[in-house]
């Protein structure tokens, strides 16, 4: 930065010689010593502001370059995480009835089930005319079997006695025609069920139904005139004899 300095000019008017030559120039003087620091002027008036420009045309929109080559397809990434699953679709219709396959082989025979497995029915029929008559104190024969189911029961006929091959408890009933007054014990073992006989008038005819129960094998069963005079029954079919097994 210059700063201004005020110098004060002294006229001093020079000593003419008249046609004398000049002569060499003398020393310079000392540098005075620096002015003190002028007041500063006023701020000058702004000037006024210049018109605005006019703006530029715009200029023309480039064409556009060609499309460029396509590039190598990268590497396959890595196969992502299994997604969340998603809801259960619609029932599908139901599709047409396929062809009937072949039939497989026999299962195994089941458990027996409950109820009845077991069972006998037995009969006496005599083709002769009028009577037909047991001896006194003997068990009447039976000639024909009705039915004879599972293992429970041994009876070949013509016979006087029934076998029970398994223990359990059994129901018996049977049915006795007679033509006059007559006593029957039914036997286990050759021992009467009860304490007196069935009886039967002379309209007849005998008939009763009992459980009894079996603790040892093999048991008969015989239907036993109880009288020692013989007993008279009808001709053609007249005793039936049933057992049930009821119980293991």
């Amino acid at each position: 930065m210059h700063c201004r300095v005020k110098v004060k000019v002294v006229k001093v008017r020079p000593k003419v010689v008249v046609n004398a030559p000049q002569g060499a120039q003398g020393n310079s003087g000392p540098i005075g010593p620096i002015g003190p620091k002028g007041a500063t002027g006023a701020q000058g008036i702004p000037g006024p502001q210049g018109p605005i420009g006019l703006r530029g045309a715009t200029g023309a929109q480039g064409i556009p370059g060609p499309q460029g080559l396509q590039g190598i397809p990268g590497i396959q990434g890595p196969v992502g995480p299994a997604g969340a699953l998603g809801a259960v679709g619609p029932v599908g219709p139901v599709g047409p009835v396929g062809p009937v396959g072949a039939v497989g082989a026999t299962g195994p025979a089941g458990p027996v089930g409950a109820g009845i497995s077991d069972f006998l029915s037995v009969f006496r029929a005599d083709p002769g005319t009028g009577t037909d008559t047991v001896p006194g104190n003997s068990p009447i024969t039976l000639t024909g079997v009705l039915a004879n189911v599972g293992g429970a029961f041994t009876f070949v006929p013509p016979s006087s006695t029934i076998t029970i091959n398994e223990t359990g408890s059994y129901l018996i009933s049977f049915s006795i025609h007679n033509q006059g007054d007559a006593d029957f014990n039914l036997t286990v073992n050759g021992t009467p069920i009860t304490p007196v006989p069935f009886t039967g008038n002379g309209g007849g005819p005998i008939s009763a139904e009992v459980i009894v129960t079996v603790t040892t094998v093999p048991t008969t069963i015989q239907l036993v005139n109880a009288n020692a005079t013989p007993a008279q029954l009808h001709n053609n079919l007249n005793t039936t004899v049933t057992i049930l097994k009821l119980t293991p």
